[in-house]
């Protein structure tokens, strides 16, 4: 086992590995580990744990907040609304972005989207809630509470879009994934939601009447 895992490390990381006829002693498996661990800093090794907890922590508790908004009164109707807001903000942000943007939000995170396309996704989302609003709720929410809410919930995907952005800089590589990678990889699809949703139930459950 020891054997399979070294030849797959070595050929992943482009070093010649060994033969089978080389003899494993104690000495070669101290040497082997300390030439991994021993360059890495307390720093480093922290950065790896928290950077390899993240997915399991934050993605899982982030995305609850689905089901917590589920858990308000007319539930099912506010998660159309999240859906609805977060993915046409970010269909405007993208068709107007590159159609029209010429001043770059945070170039050294993600060097692609503009002040345009930020500016176009809070009016998508704010035309995705009315739509929403008028359609999918029993009794219509209001605009004093509903736009407040697309705007809020707009933020927040966009927040969640930039970090995952800087997570995969941090990591550099384009798409998150390889499964879909048109749209970035298959991350790309939920990162909005990642804040979007806690930001939406933050706002209905806290500060709206």
């Amino acid at each position: 086992m020891f054997y399979a895992a070294y030849r797959l490390g070595a050929r992943i990381l482009g070093e010649q590995p060994i033969t089978s006829q080389m003899r494993f002693s104690p000495q070669w498996v101290m040497e082997k580990i300390s030439e991994i661990w021993l360059p890495l800093t307390i720093g480093s090794m922290l950065f790896a744990v928290v950077s390899s907890l993240f997915g399991f922590l934050a993605v899982p508790f982030l995305l609850a907040q689905l089901i917590a908004l589920r858990e308000l009164p007319e539930g099912w109707a506010w998660l159309i609304f999240v859906v609805a807001v977060a993915k046409t903000g970010d269909s405007m942000a993208f068709f107007v972005g590159s159609a029209f943007g010429r001043h770059k939000l945070i170039p050294e995170v993600s060097p692609n989207k503009s002040w345009e396309g930020a500016v176009a996704s809070l009016g998508g989302a704010a035309l995705a809630g009315w739509i929403v609003a008028s359609t999918c709720f029993d009794q219509n929410p209001g605009w004093q509470l509903w736009l407040p809410a697309a705007l809020v919930a707009n933020i927040g995907a966009q927040f969640g879009d930039l970090s995952e952005s800087l997570l995969k800089r941090s990591f550099r590589t384009k798409d998150s994934a390889g499964l879909l990678p048109a749209f970035g990889g298959t991350f790309d699809l939920v990162d909005s939601f990642l804040l979007a949703a806690p930001a939406l139930h933050l706002y209905l459950a806290y500060f709206a009447n």
